[in-house]
Formats: structure tokens, C-alpha cells, sequence
């Protein structure tokens, strides 16, 4: 598994040896342009060097669309930064500017950039506790399930009509009154008096 694929075409090598330079510096694992969906799957971030022969490269295109649709992609751009119509959601870094040296503080942003794609991807699979592979598994089969008996259907009674609840019958009795003297007035009267 390669921690950072590396996707270029030959005439942008000497940068892609840089950049690489840079990432073995930090520890990383270095791989090429990914020739499998494995090992895109396994590697935490993918740098595109975005160039003027590599965009006019169709392998190029190919693979970094690949890195691109799998939410893995860095742009480093060696010219004007591609549209986000073409990157999606990937970072992009205008690395124009930039004479080759993989020390230049200009890499710093592209770095980190990397730098948490790669340990994002780290902590996701030390805690999944995955096994990541360097093919495609086969496909697997539809699952089978072992026929079984429909339950019988429900038997509906018709619906059987109730009386509604008779009403009660009405009482002519007086309800006694807890308070001996009526009502609290003939209470304080009583007392007054």
C-alpha cells in the first residue's frame, strides 16, 4: 500500500521526483499512478500533476480522474490551476511558480493538504480494522435464501356491529356535602357571630 500515488506524465518527472522527495521525507510510502482500484482504495492521497502535456495526455486524464472520483486527489498545478468543473472537491495548488526545489515553503500547503489525507485515511483503516488488498475481489454471487411458506393469510371476520354504551340513568339524589354548614360564607357567619 502506498500512502501517496503519484500521477504524471514523463515530461513532468523531474517534479514528480521532487514532490516525492518531499513525501519520503515526511515518511510516506510512494506509488505511481494507481493501476488498480485496490490500490487507490488502499492509499490515502493522490497527487496530480497538472501540467500542459499532461493535460493533453488521455492515459493522464484517465488516471486522475480516477484519483479524482475516488475523493483522493491533490492538484498540483504546474501551470494556471485547472476548473473545479474538472477537479471537483480536490484541493488545487498553483505551484507555477515554483522552481523544483522540495524544500521551497511554497510546497507547504500541498504538504499538509496531503499530510491530512493520508492520516484521515491511517486512523480510518486502524479503526475499522480492514484488510486492504492489491486486487479486485470477484464478485460475489446474489445470496439465496432457502424458500419458506408465505404465513397463511389472516382470516377476516366481518365486522360486528356494538350498541354504543347505554347511558346512565339519571339521579335524583342530592350529593352530600362534606362541610357541615353549607358553604364556607355560613362558615365565617358562624364564627362571627
Amino acid at each position: 500500500m502506498a500512502d501517496v500515488l503519484i500521477v504524471c506524465v514523463r515530461e513532468d518527472e523531474p517534479q514528480a521526483k521532487a514532490l516525492a522527495d518531499m513525501f519520503e521525507a515526511a515518511g510516506f510510502s510512494i506509488g505511481g499512478a494507481p493501476n488498480s482500484d485496490g490500490a487507490l482504495r488502499s492509499s490515502g492521497a493522490g497527487v496530480v500533476v497538472w501540467s500542459q502535456a499532461s493535460i493533453r495526455s488521455r492515459p493522464f486524464l484517465d488516471a486522475a480522474q480516477r484519483v479524482i472520483n475516488a475523493n483522493k486527489a491533490v492538484v498540483a498545478s504546474l501551470i494556471e490551476p485547472p476548473p473545479p468543473s474538472s477537479v471537483g472537491e480536490s484541493p488545487a495548488f498553483d505551484l507555477s511558480r515554483w522552481d523544483g526545489d522540495p524544500n521551497d515553503p511554497a510546497l507547504d500547503p500541498l504538504f499538509f493538504a496531503v499530510d491530512r489525507m493520508v492520516n484521515a485515511a491511517r486512523a480510518g483503516v486502524g479503526a475499522a480494522q480492514r484488510e486492504t488488498q492489491d486486487f479486485d475481489p470477484p464478485p460475489r454471487a446474489p445470496r439465496q435464501t432457502a424458500l419458506r411458506a408465505e404465513p397463511p393469510p389472516r382470516r377476516q371476520e366481518p365486522p360486528q356491529y356494538r350498541a354504543p354504551p347505554a347511558e346512565p340513568t339519571p339521579s335524583y339524589r342530592v350529593p352530600p356535602q362534606s362541610d357541615p354548614l353549607g358553604s364556607e360564607a355560613e362558615h365565617w357567619r358562624a364564627i362571627r357571630d
